[in-house]
């Protein structure tokens, strides 16, 4: 599953995405404590506000599903996105990691 940080600040928006809910939550929480409204979606469209991240942290503690099958039996793989994140802010810019 990703997890898209939605952040936004002083009209600029940004959109990071993670593959980890813990990772996903650290980095919503350093955007929020420099002023950026940062709710978290995940790929199943469940938006997590600040409020809610104690609860989506929680999610890195359950086992994950077992994987889907097709008809004819061979596994779905779904697309996984690979990226280096600076660490810094690019407004207009998706990161992926």
């Amino acid at each position: 599953m990703t997890f898209a940080i939605h952040a936004s600040k002083n009209g600029q928006s940004v959109v990071t995405v993670r593959i980890s809910p813990a990772v996903a939550v650290d980095k919503a929480r350093v955007l929020e404590s420099i002023g950026w409204q940062v709710p978290v979606t995940d790929s199943a469209g469940h938006q997590f506000d600040p409020l809610d991240f104690d609860r989506l942290s929680s999610l890195a503690d359950e086992p994950a599903s077992p994987p889907d099958h097709s008809e004819d039996g061979k596994h779905q793989v779904a697309p996984v996105f690979v990226g280096i994140d600076s660490g810094s802010v690019h407004p207009g810019r998706m990161v992926l990691n």
